[in-house]
């Protein structure tokens, strides 16, 4: 009864781990792809600075 006590919340905490994971790597996907697009702007920005200048 206590083996499956323990499993039960060793596997919650598997889920609970798994779920965190599963939610920084989507954090972290969506922050890159913002500092992506950022980049690309401020590269589309700087050009267009460039092409005023010469």
């Amino acid at each position: 009864m206590r083996y499956r006590c323990w499993t039960n919340s060793y596997r919650n905490l598997f889920m609970y781990w798994h779920s965190t994971n599963a939610y920084h790597t989507q954090r972290l996907r969506q922050i890159s792809l913002q500092q992506h697009q950022w980049m690309r702007k401020e590269c589309r920005g700087i050009r267009h600075l460039f092409g005023c200048v010469t």
